[in-house]
């Protein structure tokens, strides 16, 4: 049985709740864990709390340390599109267990609809960066993909990985 997990509880810490999952022992198993910044205190402010890079790149090693498949998910906002070649930088330095890499437009639902004016970033306004990111991630054969974004806001060499 896998205990819930509570961000918040002071009482569970993350690596029981990896071990637990790692029980589950199912073969096909991803882990998808968003990231949304390569410097923790832009993470934080993303997320709304301090301590978030620490605890999701701890989680992260929890992940890799007990065998998970584990794939890398950010979603590009106007707080973080200026630093993705750096994220990418990050993930290919700190996260070499990395086996998939998703780079995502933001959909407008949920919390990102009431914030949308703090949030939002035209896709065209971050295509260079996005597809650097890509580039350099390709480049050392971490498989990448970009979703939830039309072709007609990215550059041509990035269709292929739409």
């Amino acid at each position: 049985m896998v205990a819930e997990y509570r961000p918040h509880d002071p009482n569970q810490r993350t690596e029981d709740y990896v071990e637990n999952i790692a029980r589950v022992g199912h073969p096909r198993l991803t882990m998808a864990v968003p990231l949304y910044a390569d410097v923790d205190f832009l993470h934080d402010e993303i997320v709304g709390a301090r301590g978030a890079f620490r605890d999701t790149i701890g989680g992260l090693h929890n992940l890799a340390l007990y065998g998970f498949t584990v794939e890398i998910r950010v979603v590009i906002l106007a707080l973080n599109h200026h630093r993705l070649p750096k994220l990418a930088e990050f993930i290919y330095a700190n996260l070499p267990f990395a086996n998939h890499v998703a780079w995502m437009g933001m959909e407008t639902t949920g919390l990102a609809q009431q914030n949308l004016n703090r949030v939002w970033v035209d896709p065209i306004d971050y295509r260079e960066a996005l597809e650097a990111a890509c580039r350099y991630l390709y480049r050392r054969r971490i498989p990448t993909s970009v979703y939830n974004l039309v072709l007609c806001a990215l550059p041509k060499s990035l269709w292929p990985l739409a």
